[in-house]
């Protein structure tokens, strides 16, 4: 069983309107995430994220593909709307372990999806539960022309060593990746994409990428309809 979230600020209804559209004309069930709103937050911001007992060093780099290693006590202070932003989906992570389910997609309410989004979510879902060895993370979208060394013919999703977040508006993960990340969640010493890299170098994750990828607005520059690299 899957499910499919969609993180939503709920200001931006340009954003909900065109996803609600999209999804109600092909029948696509998702949940809205629209809570953890920065103002309902912004009070209670020191123990959320533990910061009295937290000790961190901003001068270690973020954590970037190859450019990152365990460093003791690295991050830095979140914003709020970066809290917010991690709060929604670490509720994703939680209901997907409370209710058992086996994949779950993350979206982030900034996608652009192609025409043919269920048949490329098929795809990716047949290729991910199948592929060996066992995959724990799959990035659907990217981001400022990363793109995977390790792509393969009639491929849609593509694994190597190194891979990590390419940012955070499309993912999908097994429950197992689920209960490892939500143990590590804490404390809020990066915003979410860091905090992933940190957590998959940590827990040695086996992240794939798809090629082609799902795209923000803002970086749209594909086909809207497409399957094959």
């Amino acid at each position: 069983m899957h499910k499919i979230f969609v993180c939503h600020h709920p200001p931006l209804t340009h954003r909900k309107k065109y996803l609600n559209n999209f999804f109600s004309s092909r029948n696509i069930e998702v949940e809205w995430v629209e809570n953890f709103s920065p103002e309902e937050i912004t009070e209670d911001y020191d123990q959320i994220v533990g910061v009295k007992d937290l000790v961190i060093n901003p001068n270690v780099p973020g954590v970037q593909q190859n450019q990152y290693t365990l460093y003791e006590n690295a991050g830095r202070k979140v914003t709020i709307p970066e809290l917010s932003l991690y709060l929604k989906h670490q509720y994703c992570f939680e209901q997907q372990i409370e209710n058992g389910y086996d994949l779950i997609v993350i979206l982030e309410d900034d996608i652009m999806l192609p025409n043919n989004f269920e048949e490329y979510l098929d795809v990716c879902r047949s290729e991910f539960i199948n592929h060996e060895p066992k995959l724990d993370c799959l990035m659907l979208g990217s981001c400022f022309g990363f793109r995977s060394p390790y792509v393969r013919e009639n491929r849609l999703i593509h694994y190597g060593s190194n891979q990590l977040t390419r940012c955070t508006h499309a993912m999908m993960f097994s429950l197992d990746a689920a209960k490892t990340i939500a143990k590590n969640l804490y404390p809020v010493n990066w915003p979410i994409d860091f905090k992933l890299n940190e957590i998959i170098i940590k827990e040695d994750l086996k992240v794939a990428w798809t090629e082609p990828a799902l795209q923000q607005s803002s970086h749209l520059n594909l086909d809207k309809s497409f399957i094959q690299p």
